[in-house]
């Protein structure tokens, strides 16, 4: 069933503007190639990214270990093949399971790995069904994996499920036929017995309406589905349970605007039943342009941060990363703007707590020409006090490996702020070079020498922050310094 005239009396679009404010750190990761990340999970302090690079000349997924400002490790999942990665979960038993699809069998099939924590993979599946399927998110269900995209048969897509053991055997596989094309593009575990996933699908004379659909973990079995949406495309990229049991959505909508999309914030209860929606527009001085939503996650007071991207800062066909807080009832309250010139825009989102946020994503400012990933860490008092345009600090993080081995230099760079010297302090003597980055990402000093020995920092560059980059034989660590002078 639609949700129309009851969406269209309780959403009242609300102009907010937002402003930009200092970022705690905004890091692009990249080689020169093209690459981008997808999606980013947490466990035991670490930081795992995956997303899709070009640097072996085919399109290949990676996996990206992280910490602070350092890369623990990477490696590529792909063969000469087109091979995407879009999905990565984490679990309590320390293993990574990442998913995805492939065209190394002619046509596209659901592509999936299990990696250990230091990223070594244990084993990889191919999903080898007829027609064309594709998997766009996970989740952990009990000791299974629950996975969501859509088919093709060549005419039509269908929205797809499928379930996978440990071992990545196949439990079951589901299509959900209709009419018209649809796909599921984020799914959770609401319980042990119940997933939940969201995307569109089609609806006949109108357009794309948000569809959400609820299914038994155990048969697959479809157990509810809504439809929710107006005369003009809307659709929902991630959704999450809230503290109250309640089902939160974000997506995009055109359906309540003039000539634009905009972010839109929706509430179901447990059984699918509408409660609740707001969409928002972002306006500058000069413009009101598209936004869409893309990730969110609720605060311990049941608010709510979403990531988002705008293109009333950079103009139309520019995007901008959007993080915006709302309340428990999605009523918009302040945000934070990062626009660097061109296209950066998030693809995911987590919470470290409720104070600390990641935002995965991918930039094109910055980056030497290229399409890089991006890393940003930011505070929830970044997005509270947004109010003055300032200064963005970006480190550029490079790797010379498709796959690098786990740093075993016990070192650190002292002192720090720096007045005149530095060294890089190690356990042992070893030959080392070390470059100097502006917060631009221009180099503008190496040096080779060996650790434990002083370094001059050149007197000629201005005091402020900087990237000292030290490369080990091949293994970089990073740190951010204060050149005091």
């Amino acid at each position: 069933m639609k949700i129309n005239i009851l969406l269209i009396s309780l959403l009242f679009p609300f102009l907010l503007t937002i402003g930009q404010s200092t970022v705690v750190n905004y890091t692009i990761i990249g080689n020169e190639s093209s690459e981008y990340s997808t999606d980013l999970d947490t466990l035991g302090g670490y930081l795992y990214l995956v997303g899709n690079t070009n640097e072996c000349g085919s399109n290949d997924g990676f996996v990206l270990k992280y910490k602070g400002d350092s890369i623990y490790k990477r490696v590529i999942i792909g063969t000469e093949s087109i091979d995407i990665i879009e999905s990565i979960e984490t679990t309590i038993t320390d293993t990574l399971f990442v998913g995805g699809f492939t065209n190394s069998s002619n046509d596209y099939n659901i592509l999936l790995a299990k990696l250990d924590t230091q990223l070594n993979t244990i084993k990889t599946k191919e999903l080898d069904m007829n027609n064309w399927h594709f998997c766009y998110d996970l989740a952990i269900n009990n000791n299974d994996v629950l996975g969501v995209g859509k088919s093709h048969n060549g005419v039509d897509y269908d929205a797809f499920i499928f379930k996978v053991n440990r071992n990545l055997d196949t439990i079951w596989t589901r299509n959900i036929n209709a009419s018209k094309n649809q796909e599921l593009i984020k799914v959770i575990s609401y319980n042990d017995s119940i997933f939940i996933a969201c995307g569109y699908t089609e609806v006949s004379g109108v357009g794309k309406d948000v569809y959400l659909v609820s299914f038994n973990a155990n048969t697959g079995d479809t157990l509810w589905t809504k439809n929710i949406g107006g005369v003009n495309d809307d659709f929902c990229n991630s959704i999450i349970k809230a503290s109250d049991g309640g089902i939160v959505g974000f997506g995009t909508t055109s359906s309540y605007t003039s000539n634009n999309e905009d972010t839109f914030l929706f509430k179901v209860d447990s059984s699918g039943t509408f409660l609740w929606s707001n969409l928002h527009q972002v306006q500058s001085i000069t413009n009101t342009l598209n936004e869409n939503g893309i990730d969110l996650v609720e605060l311990q007071n049941g608010d709510f941060v979403v990531a988002a991207y705008t293109e009333s800062f950079g103009g139309p066909g520019v995007k901008s990363t959007m993080i915006m807080k709302t309340n428990s009832s999605g009523s918009w309250l302040n945000g934070y703007i990062y626009d660097g010139g061109e296209d950066d825009f998030p693809t995911s989102m987590i919470k470290l707590s409720d104070t600390s946020f990641y935002i995965a994503g991918i930039a094109n400012s910055n980056t030497f020409g290229y399409t890089d990933s991006y890393l940003l860490s930011i505070n929830l008092i970044d997005i509270n006090n947004a109010i003055n345009i300032k200064a963005k600090e970006v480190a550029h993080l490079c790797y010379v490996n498709i796959e690098e081995q786990e740093t075993t230099l016990k070192q650190f760079l002292s002192p720090n702020p720096i007045e005149s010297q530095f060294q890089v302090t190690s356990n042992e003597s070893k030959l080392i070079t070390v470059y100097i980055y502006n917060l631009i990402g221009s180099k503008v000093f190496h040096v080779v020498t060996r650790t434990n020995t002083a370094i001059e920092f050149p007197n000629y560059l201005p005091k402020g922050v900087y990237i000292v980059e030290v490369n080990d034989k091949g293994v970089l660590k990073h740190y951010k310094v204060i050149y005091a002078k």
